[in-house]
């Protein structure tokens, strides 16, 4: 017991001190900290509720304020929502690979133009979003790790979106008649361009060596003379503060000691010199000293994808009510800069998975690690804050991967089977509330993906916060196993006919995904190989059934090579599209028939995940007979962007 000093200090600058006898604060509880001591927990009146945003409490004795300091965060009930959802209309959008694009133009992996333009085909079929995957940076150097959802850092971006030649660098090259196209260059890309699969080695080669080039002639015309450019940049660095400028260090170690191994082979940073193995070591402060000019190079990356990240941005709060549908992974690679990073925030020997369920009956590892509870509480929840923060720029919807992970995680121990983890629980309730803050911040809405085995109240809790569910029709199902009728489905939700890591129409008409989890020996017991096409036949009999009561499905199935039928496409898009659902999502690969899926759970190197392309250019999307009907039929169903 005893007297306290206090002193609030508001983000915007306001201060408050106040004094309080601690035998006069009501007690909530009592207890032990994790030192085994005895606790007791008082509640802390304030002289008022500050508003909305990040502030500061110190706390010391009456002496003075030498005592301790806590973040404090006021949040929003709820997540921000346009006019156009607290409506209660109704749209639809497309929602892609963005790195799976093909145009006439990219350098064989789609980039920030391609995805303006996507915005443009969207809204003149009448859409109301674009959706893609997450633009988390990765490992450049590392091709055969694509993977947007094990990134090397879910901060930033990934470099190679860029569009080379929608650079102002590039521009000014060509008007200065020394154009970058070489022709061992040119025909490289023209390779890459046509290529059944994304080739991320060509891509990764021909652009880092454009990137090199462009950054030296920005540095000599525009850093060295301060021109307004150079002016413009240096405020985006500044702004971008320590995190920024630490992934820019990180990358320029990176360039400098990832294929240090035994022979030129690969090094993860923690086999890199001990000195720089931490990012607040002195050698990593004398590194970057020496090495300003590679540090300024990867810093010029991020300016530039930023610029047109929001170019595309902008264009689709111009022209579509929901703007650009981001996404966030729920994890980070152990090898990557956000680890380096926040090393302190991290479990050691630990992955992210799943358990097993009826969709996983093996469980999954994702190999992945996440932040830990406890430090992350202690560091004010500051990485967590960034993370939304930087995924909400230049978007108007981002959906929350595997959003259980605001609750709990399933923790596996490395080398362990899946079967072998446990579940860690989370602080939900100031997780929500930074993500409703955030929400607010940048007039973004929120989805939660809520896939999987769902924990008690989740579901209801996630509504109640204004974010929205987020529902697939092969999961929709009853205790028979027949489809749930569209007027079931929440009106707070989002809707589609599949994600990346489930089969494409066409794969779960032909059982394509049935038959490659055979070849790929991923079914737990011979009796679940056995059964699994028997099973994909009873759902196909089910979701005519659905189809015929729900969305006036006639006529034949099949096409003549045993794919869905152009009536069948568009009745399962009737069903979805007479769902309650404020948004609703149309994967092209379900109107082009493509059977390969994007992702193949539980494998790595045996199935060419993140790798393929679809089969039409960006450009040509809103003339497309299949997509030109969908979207007539979809305004026909009430859904559009009025």
């Amino acid at each position: 017991p005893g007297t306290l000093d206090l002193r609030l200090t508001e983000e915007g600058g306001r201060v408050e001190t106040w004094r309080v006898d601690t035998r006069d604060l009501a007690e909530l509880d009592r207890g032990h900290d994790p030192q085994g001591r005895p606790m007791v927990r008082r509640a802390l009146p304030l002289p008022h509720l500050p508003p909305l945003g990040y502030h500061r409490l110190d706390i010391g004795p009456a002496a003075g304020l030498d005592g301790t300091e806590a973040t404090l965060i006021v949040v929003p009930d709820r997540c921000w929502q346009p006019d156009f959802l607290l409506e209660g209309r109704r749209t639809w959008g497309v929602s892609v690979q963005l790195y799976a694009l093909r145009s006439r133009a990219n350098w064989g992996h789609g980039d920030f133009s391609d995805l303006a333009n996507l915005v443009d085909g969207v809204a003149d079929l009448g859409g109301g979003f674009v959706g893609i995957n997450p633009l988390h940076a990765l490992f450049h150097e590392r091709p055969d790790r694509p993977s947007p959802y094990s990134p090397n850092s879910r901060m930033f971006l990934a470099p190679h979106y860029i569009d080379v030649a929608a650079m102002p660098d590039m521009l000014d090259l060509k008007a200065a008649g020394r154009p970058l196209d070489a022709g061992d260059q040119f025909h490289a890309r023209e390779q890459a361009r046509h290529a059944h699969q994304v080739d991320y080695a060509a891509v990764a080669a021909a652009k880092q060596a454009a990137f090199d080039a462009l950054y030296r002639d920005f540095r000599d015309n525009h850093l060295a003379l301060d021109t307004d450019r150079a002016r413009d940049f240096r405020r985006f660095v500044e702004a971008g503060g320590t995190g920024l400028r630490t992934f820019a260090v990180f990358e320029a170690l990176r360039d400098a000691h990832a294929f240090s191994g035994p022979g030129g082979s690969w090094q993860p940073w923690w086999f890199w010199p001990e000195g720089h193995r931490h990012p607040d070591s002195p050698d990593v402060a004398e590194f970057a000293d020496l090495n300003g000019g590679r540090i300024d190079f990867h810093l010029y990356l991020q300016w530039e994808a930023d610029r047109q990240l929001r170019a595309a941005g902008e264009r689709a709060r111009e022209r579509l009510p929901l703007g650009l549908y981001r996404d966030v992974a729920v994890g980070f690679d152990r090898d990557g800069a956000e680890h380096w990073a926040h090393q302190d925030l991290a479990p050691q020997g630990v992955s992210v998975g799943c358990p097993l369920d009826l969709r996983n009956p093996i469980g999954q590892v994702w190999g992945v690690l996440p932040y830990a509870p406890v430090p992350l509480h202690d560091a004010a929840y500051g990485p967590f804050i960034s993370l939304i923060r930087s995924n909400m720029r230049h978007a108007g919807v981002l959906r929350i991967d595997h959003a259980f992970q605001l609750l709990r995680l399933y923790w596996i121990p490395l080398g362990n089977r899946p079967t072998e983890g446990g579940y860690i629980q989370y602080p939900l309730e100031d997780l929500l509330g930074i993500i409703a803050l955030e929400s607010h911040r940048n007039r973004c809405a929120v989805v939660a993906e809520d896939l999987g085995t769902i924990p008690p109240g989740f579901r209801e809790r996630i509504i109640e916060l204004g974010a929205l569910s987020f529902r697939v029709l092969h999961r929709e199902r009853e205790a028979d196993r027949s489809y749930k009728a569209p007027d079931t489905y929440p009106a707070v939700s989002t809707v589609a006919t599949g994600t990346h890591d489930q089969a494409t129409l066409s794969g779960f008409w032909t059982g394509r995904d049935v038959e490659l989890r055979r070849l790929l020996n991923l079914y737990p017991t011979p009796e679940a190989e056995r059964e699994a096409p028997v099973t994909r036949a009873q759902d196909r009999e089910a979701l005519i059934a659905a189809l015929r009561r729900h969305a006036g499905f006639e006529g034949a199935a099949e096409d003549a090579d045993g794919l869905p039928s152009d009536a069948l496409i568009q009745a399962v898009h009737r069903f979805l599209a007479r769902t309650p659902s404020r948004m609703m999502i149309v994967q092209p690969e379900d109107l082009t028939g493509e059977t390969e899926q994007v992702n193949m759970p539980s494998t790595v190197d045996q199935h060419p995940n993140w790798k393929r392309r679809y089969s039409f250019d960006v450009e040509d999307l809103a003339t497309l007979p299949r997509m030109v009907a969908l979207a007539r039929l979809l305004a026909e169903e009430g859904r559009g962007r009025g």
